[in-house]
């Protein structure tokens, strides 16, 4: 009866200590639900959150792994037995094509510990969040807008420098430009994209109004990062100047002038064909025709003939002739 006691009170004894165990677990960490890793500019910060419970203080510690080059974890130098809920691991995802994978490791008073795993693969190029650029605008001359990248937090290999996110990462970007009137509701934006392999890219918009206060904002996107969620530039805006100052289309003010002057000249070329060149130059002169018609003023005397000539010959004939004119 002792025996059966003592095993059923150890038994007892066992459940309650793993009671207390995953009790204790609860409180110091929460669910793996609750972790995440957000990068933006290649900046990447692991956050997690303590049990609703937790009242006692807790030290945390942070283990990384590159699954691309090795499959040891190791763990983060700034994150060893932080109170800190976050760890920023940009030092440590050095590689932006590594496929990187972390996790935290809670740590109670009584030495036992509770890891929460961030199950997900994450590379950096495919998945961070590429933030906003910096845009400069020049309204009054033929609004110019000049875009910078955004800031990349990857350092060069020698640790001296950060790398600028075109060239060094992406081979180009795609710059999103939404233009809107300021003030106007009613009317809908308009999107322009720009693709460029240049650090500081500048363009002209081209069509619009003179003397207009236009607002715009930028997104950068690339065309290997899967990340849809880039975060648009603030507005700004600016007056677009006089007509004159404008950056109108040449080429199709050209187009029009050649046109218009072709047309012009397929008028002149039918006229001239039908119309006679005689009726130009009796329109210099009067429109009236005058007809001349002989008159005889004197009868005719008689004809005399010559015997010895068995031709008729005339001896004499005196006819004077006038012209009476008719209109």
């Amino acid at each position: 009866m002792r025996i059966y006691f003592r095993a059923h009170m150890a038994s007892v004894s066992g459940l309650l200590n793993l009671c207390l165990l995953c009790v204790l677990e609860s409180t110091a960490l929460a669910s793996n639900n609750h972790i995440e890793l957000i990068s933006e500019n290649f900046r990447h910060i692991l956050t997690w959150e303590a049990g609703n419970q937790s009242t006692n203080p807790t030290h945390y510690r942070v283990q990384y792994v590159d699954f691309r080059k090795r499959k040891k974890w190791n763990y983060s130098k700034e994150c060893f037995n932080t109170t800190h809920l976050s760890c920023d691991l940009t030092d440590e995802f050095t590689d932006p094509r590594g496929q990187y994978s972390a996790k935290a490791e809670a740590l109670m008073e009584n030495g036992t510990s509770v890891w929460v795993n961030y199950v997900k693969l994450f590379t950096p190029i495919h998945q961070t969040i590429l933030g906003p650029p910096t845009v400069h605008i020049t309204g009054y001359d033929g609004y110019l807008i000049t875009i910078q990248p955004p800031v990349c937090h990857l350092k060069s290999p020698d640790k001296q420098r950060f790398l600028s996110l075109v060239p060094d990462v992406y081979p180009e970007l795609i710059y999103k430009v939404t233009l809107i009137k300021a003030g106007v509701t009613n009317e809908s934006s308009r999107i322009l994209e720009y693709l460029t392999n240049e650090g500081n890219f500048t363009t002209s918009i081209p069509d619009l109004f003179p003397m207009t206060n236009y607002c715009i904002s930028v997104n950068a996107t690339a065309t290997i990062n899967k990340n849809p969620h880039a975060i648009p530039s603030s507005w700004k805006c600016a007056v677009t100047g006089p007509m004159s100052e404008l950056d109108y289309p040449v080429p199709a003010v050209i187009c029009g002038c050649v046109l218009t002057f072709g047309l012009v000249l397929m008028l002149v070329l039918a006229m001239l064909k039908w119309i006679p060149v005689s009726n130009y130059s009796s329109r210099s002169y009067d429109n009236r025709i005058y007809y001349t018609e002989p008159v005889l003023l004197y009868p005719p005397e008689p004809k005399t003939f010559s015997k010895k000539s068995n031709h008729n010959i005339v001896t004499s004939t005196n006819l004077v002739v006038s012209n009476k004119v008719f209109f």
